[in-house]
């Protein structure tokens, strides 16, 4: 089929047709292609952030702004995160005629091995010698995203009163956009984010500590721009959508001292792994960015928009959607198999939720890694479901990042159904044994139920699709 943001779709539908399951997957699949067409930044975008003459109006879900960019001495835009690139596409189009006159410089820094990197040659000549475009490390950061961190601080410090930044933020940006304080090395740095996601710390944690050892984090960006006016256009992958968090908030001021960095690490029982140089940052207590006077942060799109869009594809399909929660957290094996019961409970009538019926949630699960396999949450959490609707007809279910990237692994995610597990033991496939060493990738891959996008551009946390017939 053209234009398949599923890239293995003919795969996953491959499968003994027992039960109808070829059509289900295939009904399953066309909700999430659906789905990921149209989470894409141009699609977002097209429709909250317009042009009319020259006034720049931004309509976040958080709050409203108009820039009149004619009262602008320099325009500078910088784009950092999964959806830099798409993001980056539209707004200099948008802009295109006033660019031409005003922009300084221009920063796009997207993830290393993405395929819209050929995006970089789509700049209207008159300003391609302005804007440098940097693939850089995620998830862990690399010596291109302290480049790019670098080049992202000398650009705000280089303006001055009169002028206009531009941050294009979208999930990701924490590892693509880094500097870290002295004396930390990259290699320490490296080697802290690992520890410390390996220690099983949530998103809000491992954020916090970014903006506590990063030059550029926690609202030092937008500091460093003053007195120039910043804008922030933001797309969420963070529950709730804290300012702080997305990116780990470069432009927003940071609510968490270094002294609830270091008593989070003690309490994840990981602070006598860190390296010496993390120690003494944040030893040093310093005070933290409050407030932001010449700041503005908006939102314009969140994970809500998973489901929200996901439910109208359904829709089409003939399908009532039942959102369960946008908020989606705990452990992914464990959330899979509550996600599991209740899809169980559906089916068998245990529930008052009848079927056909597509059951839908969002969120950030996460994995503590005891194993050395390949996988990722998404499809720890799949398996957490597999285990549940066991030897039921008429149930599947999926869970993926709309990134396309699910962990250490080349799938977006997973897809299970009633019969995944029976035929794992058929083929004499341990879910145990592949769980121990956090291998799902390899677990699904033979059971056609690992799901293949490849980076998507867009990044609004994972969806969960539940469908019951």
């Amino acid at each position: 089929m053209a234009h398949e943001m599923i890239r293995n779709r003919e795969e996953l539908t491959q499968v003994r047709d027992i039960g109808d399951r070829r059509a289900l997957r295939e009904k399953l699949l066309s909700i999430i292609d659906g789905t990921l067409k149209r989470l894409r930044p141009s699609e977002i975008l097209r429709e909250r952030v317009l042009l009319r003459k020259q006034i720049l109006i931004i309509r976040g879900i958080n709050g409203e702004a108009e820039f009149d960019l004619s009262k602008y001495n320099r325009i500078a835009i910088l784009a950092f995160g999964k959806a830099s690139l798409l993001c980056w596409r539209y707004l200099s189009q948008l802009l295109s005629d006033i660019l031409k006159e005003k922009l300084y410089k221009g920063l796009v820094v997207f993830p290393k091995g993405t395929e819209l990197a050929d995006l970089r040659l789509d700049v209207n000549q008159e300003i391609a010698h302005k804007v440098i475009f940097i693939a850089s490390g995620h998830p862990l950061p690399d010596e291109d995203s302290l480049r790019a961190g670098r080049l992202a601080l000398e650009i705000a410090e280089a303006l001055s009163e009169g002028d206009l930044m531009i941050a294009l933020i979208s999930g990701g940006g924490s590892a693509l956009l880094e500097y870290p304080e002295e004396p930390i090395s990259l290699d320490d740095l490296r080697r802290t984010y690992d520890i410390v996601m390996r220690g099983g710390a949530t998103i809000n944690e491992l954020n916090a500590l970014r903006r506590a050892i990063s030059k550029v984090k926690g609202g030092k960006l937008a500091k460093a721009a003053e007195p120039a006016q910043v804008v922030s256009v933001i797309l969420s992958d963070v529950i709730n959508s804290p300012l702080h968090d997305i990116a780990s908030g470069p432009t927003a001021p940071n609510p968490t001292s270094d002294s609830y960095v270091l008593n989070s690490l003690k309490r994840l029982g990981v602070w006598d792994q860190l390296p010496e140089s993390v120690k003494i940052v944040l030893g040093k207590g310093r005070p933290t960015i409050t407030e932001l006077k010449r700041a503005s942060n908006l939102v314009v799109a969140d994970n809500r928009l998973n489901t929200i869009i996901a439910s109208e594809v359904a829709s089409k399909y003939g399908l009532r959607a039942f959102t369960l929660t946008n908020s989606l957290e705990g452990e992914a094996r464990e959330v899979g198999k509550a996600l599991g019961s209740i899809l169980r409970d559906v089916k068998t009538g245990n529930s008052s939720l009848k079927p056909p019926l597509v059951i839908l949630s969002s969120g950030e699960t996460t994995v503590k890694v005891m194993g050395s396999g390949q996988g990722g949450r998404n499809q720890e959490l799949a398996l957490g479901v597999a285990m549940m609707i066991k030897e039921l007809k008429g149930v599947a279910f999926a869970s993926l990042g709309t990134d396309g990237i699910d962990g250490k692994s080349p799938s977006a995610g997973g897809l299970v159904d009633g019969y995944t597990l029976l035929e794992a033991e058929e083929m004499g496939l341990s879910l145990e044994d592949y769980l121990r060493e956090n291998d799902s990738y390899n677990f699904l891959k033979p059971l056609r139920g690992a799901i293949i996008t490849g980076p998507t551009g867009t990044n609004f946390m994972d969806l969960q699709i539940g469908l019951v017939v």
